[in-house]
């Protein structure tokens, strides 16, 4: 049972992960971007247009961070859990 409740957990953690190391990056025309995170919800929006502007935008308050938290706290967890 012990060892379920590890994969299980481990599994999760994870997916935390994944939620907050994804990213998307965009390039059309003179316009690209890139997002790091879910993206619904991304931490990190970085958008450029060729030559006008550049805007950074830094979310911490995101399900994206979250997914990071929530991946550190099962991994605690499963290291708690004895084999």
């Amino acid at each position: 049972m012990n060892k379920v409740l590890r994969v299980v957990l481990l599994v999760l953690a994870l997916a935390g992960f994944l939620i907050f190391f994804t990213f998307n990056v965009q390039s059309i025309g003179p316009s690209q971007s890139v997002t790091v995170g879910f993206n619904l919800s991304p931490w990190l929006k970085w958008s450029r247009l060729k030559g006008i502007s550049e805007k950074t935008e830094l979310n911490f308050m995101s399900w994206s961070t979250a997914g990071l938290g929530a991946g550190l706290v099962l991994l605690f967890l499963r290291s708690r859990v004895k084999p």
